[in-house]
């Protein structure tokens, strides 16, 4: 597949180095320099880091035990050394990606909170809010379980859209939720299973690049759908504020140069 470009987060500088601690933390330890890896793939609940951190440790255990041994201490020396450069330089090049992984899963469960302080608060749920909050959970159970980068961003998308739309809690939003949800959530899981089945045909790798492509477009038409259904809003608002005032006129409570 084609190289990943990793987003960026949008915190502060100050942010970004209060949760990168591990790296200068773990490096100087040699011997456990390796477990860096395995917080941070703990923290993001990325499993790549973690098998990883497994092939390291181990090559680092292996190495320590050889030269305590004095069995090819010269080679085991080289190896011990050249396998803790490579796992700094490891830590260093998934910093940038750790960080956005570390602030989506932090928003994640800002998320979950509010919705749970909304739930506790509000447990007379209205019935016209069920398909929105439906439609907006399953994308974030998606987003969870995506672990393509690029992916996760179109899926939070839908959602900053999907939670704006819900606001309006009218027929034409209960439509648009009921239209997309079930063609989004088959195709978020075809994706999802695709991803997990580590299948690295053509074929497999043909398909994840479809529907990579095809995302990005249903985004820009559900921004589009979203824009329309307000733009009716602000034709009526206009219409009714012509009104108003044109009987404000009327009934001489207001003329043009004070309208001016």
């Amino acid at each position: 597949m084609t190289k990943v470009t990793i987003p960026s987060t949008n915190k502060d500088f100050r942010w970004k180095i209060t949760n990168l601690w591990y790296i200068p933390v773990f490096i100087p330890t040699l011997f456990f320099t390796s477990f860096g890896l395995l917080y941070a793939g703990l923290a993001v609940k990325k499993m790549k880091w973690i098998g990883t951190f497994a092939g390291t440790f181990g090559l680092t255990v292996l190495t320590v035990s050889m030269m305590l041994a004095e069995k090819q201490t010269g080679w085991m020396a080289f190896l011990f050394f050249a396998n803790w450069l490579f796992t700094i330089g490891y830590m260093l090049r998934t910093s940038k990606e750790f960080l956005y992984r570390l602030d989506m899963r932090q928003r994640e469960e800002e998320i979950f909170d509010t919705a749970t302080i909304r739930i506790d608060r509000d447990r007379d749920m209205k019935p016209e809010d069920e398909p929105a909050l439906r439609f907006i959970a399953g994308l974030q159970r998606w987003r969870l379980e995506i672990d393509s980068l690029p992916m996760k961003k179109n899926v939070q998308d839908l959602i900053d859209i999907s939670s704006v739309v819900a606001k309006r809690k009218n027929r034409d939003s209960e439509r648009f939720f009921m239209r997309y949800n079930d063609s989004l959530n088959s195709l978020l899981k075809q994706y999802d299973e695709i991803e997990n089945s580590q299948l690295n045909s053509e074929t497999m790798r043909e398909s994840m690049r479809n529907i990579e492509s095809g995302f990005g477009q249903i985004v820009s038409a559900f921004k589009k759908e979203a824009e329309s259904m307000y733009k009716y809003d602000v034709v009526n608002l206009n219409a009714e504020t012509a009104a108003f005032l044109q009987d404000l006129r009327n009934r001489g409570l207001l003329d043009d140069e004070n309208e001016k």
